[in-house]
């Protein structure tokens, strides 16, 4: 270990860890349940499994690029043992559940000890990291340890506009531990370099994006027959209170007086949140009734999506999707409602997602299948037209999901990476 590497990790170890951990068990976790859950969990894996496991990683919900790429292994590596880690406590049931998932557990504390006793127990053959959720001690001591690390499916924004030195000096340091970074495009890759990564980066795509084909065509829920009607659908998927102060306003007069049905599937429900949205619909003489107690529409009734898991498959059945965060801090995935060949419309927080930003630039028919708005103002513009011709919604349907299909393959090409290993 050159002086470098030794005044980097002293200075994580003695200064910016103690003070993050500081901050979260002082100043966060008493006001945050989150928090406290993963603080109060044991940073050991709960099953134990023999040596030269294959490690994949995610913080929470990235772990929906792990899910391709682990069927893939469960079909034609059926020997390989697979264990996964999360960050968020908020994933850990459907990474359990999964099939092809031997062993699980959350990820220790970014401590020495913690680590040390978590890469003794599982000795890994390779650590697979879903986009970006690297932590310094853990990157150091496998390098260490020489246990390969590869982050796939990685999206790099332009170091260039970012003002946020030291995490760009500790990015580019961790990465560079890693013994290759497989990217989604061209553009993550030109990015990686700008940054100063020097190991062998490569463009693979984005795994997700099998995963969403595959359940378009298996969904994991089936929705009711009488929820299927000859009316478009518009769905608020994963909206927040933000997005919906802007958007609900908007779609009250077409729930009302022009047959268009409306689903909220909230990024966290709750039983308050459905009453006060009930409180509001109600002085407009319109009805909300939770998914998980209806079977089919009835007029002037909207539906609150109360079930966890169903959103991906509810875009089987809208024509029009909304996708939440986008009027907050950052919009949410937009790839599942595309994947079903649904129009979309975002609000201006949307740079986070490189699918929004690569599909508003994407036509079928004259009209970008991602749509930016900034107010009700223009939401309302953009449904308006959509709904002026509603036979063209289930007309486009088929060209956006082929659309979307050219995007896929990147299971295969990702693990052709990762061939060694396997």
């Amino acid at each position: 270990m050159n002086f470098k590497d030794t005044l980097i990790i002293s200075f994580y170890r003695f200064m910016l860890s103690p003070l993050a951990l500081t901050v979260l068990v002082f100043f966060v976790a008493p006001w945050n349940k989150k928090i406290r859950k993963s603080l109060s969990l044991k940073f050991r894996p709960k099953v134990r499994l023999s040596h030269h496991a294959l490690w994949f990683h995610s913080a929470s919900g990235e772990f929906e690029y792990c899910k391709p790429l682990i069927g893939y292994l469960n079909q034609y590596h059926p020997n390989s043992r697979i264990f996964c880690s999360y960050t968020s406590t908020s994933y850990a049931k459907r990474i359990q559940n999964f099939n092809g998932v031997d062993g699980f557990g959350p990820l220790p504390l970014d401590l020495p000890g913690s680590v040390h006793q978590f890469l003794k127990d599982l000795s890994p053959q390779v650590l697979l990291i879903a986009k970006t959720d690297l932590w310094p001690e853990l990157i150091f001591q496998c390098w260490q340890k020489k246990i390969p690390v590869v982050p796939f499916a990685v999206v790099a924004k332009n170091p260039d506009r970012s003002h946020l030195f030291t995490f760009s000096f500790f990015k580019r340091w961790m990465y560079n531990k890693c013994e290759k970074i497989l990217c989604i495009s061209q553009e993550d890759a030109k990015n990686l370099k700008r940054l100063g990564v020097v190991v062998p980066v490569e463009v693979t795509g984005d795994p997700r994006i099998d995963q969403i084909i595959n359940r378009v065509k298996s969904p994991e829920n089936e929705i009711p027959d009488d929820l299927k009607t000859k009316h478009p659908t518009l769905i608020l998927g994963s909206s927040w209170p933000e997005d919906e102060k802007i958007i609900l306003q908007a779609v009250l007069n077409y729930a009302k007086y022009k047959n268009l049905n409306v689903i909220i599937n909230p990024h966290e429900p709750s039983e308050k949140h459905f009453e006060q949205l009930q409180r509001f619909f109600q002085k407009q003489d319109l009805n909300l009734e939770k998914y998980s107690q209806t079977r089919s529409y009835k007029p002037q009734t909207l539906i609150y999506g109360d079930t966890i898991g169903i959103l991906a498959d509810l875009y089987s059945i809208s024509d029009i999707s909304f996708i939440g965060g986008s009027f907050k801090s950052q919009v949410h995935s937009v790839s599942e409602a595309i994947g079903h060949g649904n129009r979309v419309i975002v609000g201006p927080k949307n740079s986070n997602n490189r699918e929004a930003q690569i599909f508003k630039n994407c036509f079928v028919n004259g009209s970008p299948v991602v749509s930016e708005v900034s107010n009700s103002k223009e939401f309302s513009a953009v449904l308006e037209k959509l709904l002026s011709h509603p036979d063209h919604l289930i007309e486009d349907r088929g060209a956006i999901q082929r659309v979307f299909q050219k995007h896929s393959g990147a299971t295969e090409k990702t693990l052709q990476s990762l061939a060694r290993w396997l």
